[in-house]
């Protein structure tokens, strides 16, 4: 009778964990969907952040080369979102900069 009765805890024990085995696993399953579409998200700015890291890096170098081409942050911005507003940035957003050319291309756009 008391063989009965531990066989029954155990058999209910498996159930239980059979249960929560499942809901583990749905979960993980979640946790891979949630983390494929952030990655995917994230992609999608690191271009963005790569054409900015850019414009930055070479900026700062215009002012290496001559004092005049000092820019203050509100003049990299609007740069910046004068470029992100442009057709050039779409066509120069993968490839890096090359030439002064380029550059005077992208800083100048109308």
């Amino acid at each position: 009778m008391k063989f009965y009765y531990i066989l029954k805890e155990v058999l209910s024990s498996l159930k239980q964990l059979k249960q929560s085995s499942a809901t583990i696993g749905q979960s993980l399953k979640e946790s891979l969907e949630l983390q494929s579409s952030l990655q995917k998200e994230r992609s999608t700015y690191n271009e963005l952040a790569k054409f900015g890291s850019r414009l930055f890096f070479t900026i700062r170098e215009l002012a290496r080369m001559n004092p005049c081409y000092q820019f203050s942050v509100s003049a990299f911005m609007q740069i910046f979102l004068k470029n992100l507003d442009s057709k050039n940035v779409i066509t120069n957003l993968f490839r890096p900069f090359c030439s002064t050319d380029t550059l005077t291309q992208i800083l100048l756009v109308d």
